[in-house]
């Protein structure tokens, strides 16, 4: 796999060639943005402009662009094409669902669908990456790689999932606040039973712990 990370792809301005220059790789390009969100490493809580990027070398500012992951999918898309595109780490992981951007004040859908990417692996990890590339090794196709835990993708409809948890659509959170709870609450609530930590209740502990959001 090759690994397009921050501190790698600095001068985003060449785009397609600096992006043509990691070759293509075998199973899949694998995206994160470095060790933190790249909208917080570039402002401060009260939006202001940082004087420097403690994840860049030499806390230069401007190493990466903003919304880092999204763009660089979108990067990868354009020179590559369908070459499968796997997203992670802690800006895919915190925007894997319908969310509230604070910069921006509004409600943003998922990384998943705003980036383009095929597969969202959320957080640490390790284990997914052994088993998703295992998958893609054995011939698998990208679409197709549905029963690893700790992973987003997406699907046409209903007909191709089984025994989940439906959130409201994003339109719904992104126009409604009592929506956006509740879709929160389902999210947090399915979390905590995955996770196994609320074994005094009676709701049934599903297998693969699926969360659908229909995104029309």
């Amino acid at each position: 796999m090759a690994i397009a990370s921050a501190s790698s792809l600095s001068q985003i301005g060449a785009a397609q060639k600096i992006f043509r220059r990691l070759g293509k790789p075998r199973l899949a390009f694998l995206v994160s943005s470095g060790n933190l969100d790249s909208v917080l490493a570039r402002f401060t809580a009260a939006k202001k402009v940082r004087r420097q990027d403690a994840y860049s070398p030499g806390g230069r500012m401007n190493c990466r662009p903003e919304r880092a992951v999204s763009i660089y999918t979108k990067r990868l898309r354009e020179a590559w094409g369908a070459v499968p595109v796997i997203i992670g780490g802690i800006e895919a992981s915190l925007r894997r669902m319908a969310h509230y951007d604070y910069w921006r004040d509004e409600v943003r859908p998922s990384i998943l669908v705003e980036s383009g990417a095929d597969l969202l692996i959320y957080g640490m990890g390790e284990r997914q990456v052994i088993e998703v590339a295992a998958e893609l090794h054995a011939g698998v196709a990208i679409e197709n790689v549905q029963d690893v835990r700790g992973t987003c993708y997406r699907v046409p409809n209903r007909d191709y999932v089984w025994d989940y948890l439906e959130l409201p659509p994003y339109e719904a959170v992104a126009r409604d606040k009592r929506q956006f709870a509740e879709a929160f609450r389902l999210e947090y609530r399915n979390r905590i039973l995955c996770a196994g930590e609320d074994s005094s209740s009676k709701m049934r502990r599903s297998a693969s712990c699926r969360i659908l959001r229909l995104f029309r």
